[in-house]
């Protein structure tokens, strides 16, 4: 069998988080000559067409699957469909408790650290076992789904996490090497490390959906990149406030980007790396202060605003408050100002980005992991062909249920199950 035999469905969690570096992967899967089918609802859909369609017109067989939305069904208001709405709607009345994924989870559950510090979720630990020295709490690293009341969730999630192929992961071989090769050893599962997708030569090569990547930009992408053409490197000055969504990859890939300000999501801190753009971190939840310690710890690439705890830890008497504005524009000169500090930071960053983007080259880390897994999708591929000329096989979806964007019906075969 040929890997354009190969169909990889791809259904990601709806958060930004989650489905832009899907849609990357369906664009760096299909280059090899699968085909890749996204499976998302609508409003999300709306949000990646146009990136989707591009790719479809150099040739890539990629499409969009859209399945309604059962939000209604459950007390949300109908359209909300995307984790981010709700900053946006917040008198959207929340039946279950709904969290971003949290990167340390497992070498956690593992240990039963979670169930020896009780419920003080500011009381300090060490993480067992972690390849360097990582002292947190639970506030800063809880689990995926780790609330009362989502017990099942989070039972399913490592469930089928359990019983998968192999783990994709995206991020560097190069930057996070130790971390993944001792997430490995917990899980026991093959892995595959195909970031940084945000710096495919796909995605470099395509102006529109660079500027487009995870939802049409709010501003004219055009004045962005003509106003920033007229400024040099790393300058001060009077700045230029985007609302809404603005083309990040746009920006940090300009030249004259000095600095970053970043609350440490995974996509934006995969972006500031790979673009080497020095960061100044502010997490707020999850993961994200994961993040801002790979970023100022260990690639030091980045310094902290000063964010000790995440919002909803914050005192009531400190009205929300953690960074004073004398502290932010300490921060801020730091990071752009801040001397021959400032000029090693930088020409780390940029090392570091010379090290994501060959990562990505042929015969890159990367590359070569890409490579391997659809390889690996292959060989069970052709075992299984065989079966299916000469047993029925059982569909976990409906005709009716699941179908491309111009009506045909996708055909389900004997799946390989891969967590991202």
């Amino acid at each position: 069998m040929a890997a354009s035999e190969l169909h990889f469905l791809l259904v990601p969690l709806v958060a930004q988080g989650h489905i832009i570096p899907m849609v990357d992967l369906a664009r760096l899967l299909a280059a090899w000559g699968p085909r890749v089918t996204v499976v998302t609802t609508p409003v999300n859909a709306a949000r990646n067409r146009a990136t989707i369609d591009g790719a479809r017109r150099a040739g890539l067989a990629v499409e969009l699957v859209e399945l309604p939305f059962p939000g209604p069904q459950v007390g949300l208001p109908e359209g909300l469909e995307n984790l981010d709405q709700l900053l946006d709607d917040a008198d959207a009345a929340l039946p279950v408790r709904l969290f971003p994924p949290r990167r340390a989870q497992p070498v956690h559950s593992t240990h039963g650290v979670y169930d020896r510090v009780g419920d003080n979720e500011t009381e300090p630990f060490e993480v067992p076992d972690f390849p360097m020295g990582a002292v947190g709490n639970t506030a800063m690293f809880r689990g995926f789904f780790h609330h009362p009341g989502v017990e099942k969730e989070q039972r399913d999630i490592l469930d089928a996490e359990a019983t998968a192929d192999g783990l994709l992961i995206n991020t560097l071989g190069g930057v996070e090497g130790i971390f993944v090769d001792a997430y490995a050893a917990v899980l026991r599962k093959r892995t595959w490390v195909l970031g940084s997708t945000c710096t495919s030569g796909i995605l470099d090569k395509d102006a529109d959906a660079m500027a487009d990547r995870g939802n049409h930009a709010d501003v004219d992408v055009g004045h962005v990149v003509s106003w920033l053409d007229a400024r040099p490197p790393a300058c001060a000055g009077k700045g230029l406030v985007v609302r809404g969504w603005a083309p990040q990859v746009t920006i940090q890939s300009h030249p004259a980007v000095g600095g970053f300000l970043t609350h440490c999501g995974w996509n934006a801190t995969l972006e500031a790396i790979s673009h080497g753009v020095p960061t100044l971190t502010w997490p707020c939840f999850t993961d994200q202060f994961c993040s801002e310690r790979l970023l100022v710890d260990v690639l030091r690439i980045g310094i902290r605003s000063g964010v000790k705890v995440p919002a909803k830890n914050v005192p009531k008497v400190a009205d929300g408050v953690q960074v004073p504005s004398g502290d932010v524009e300490k921060a801020i000169a730091e990071l752009i100002d801040g001397g021959p500090e400032r000029t090693v930071r930088s020409s780390r960053a940029k090392e570091v980005a010379r090290e994501a983007r060959a990562a990505m080259e042929e015969g890159g880390s990367s590359y070569s992991d890409l490579t391997d897994m659809i390889r690996y999708a292959l060989e069970p591929s052709r075992k299984r062909s065989h079966e299916r000329d000469t047993s029925s096989m059982t569909h976990p979806l409906t005709a009716a249920e699941l179908r491309s964007n111009d009506g045909e019906k996708i055909e389900a075969g004997a799946p390989l199950s891969l967590q991202s």
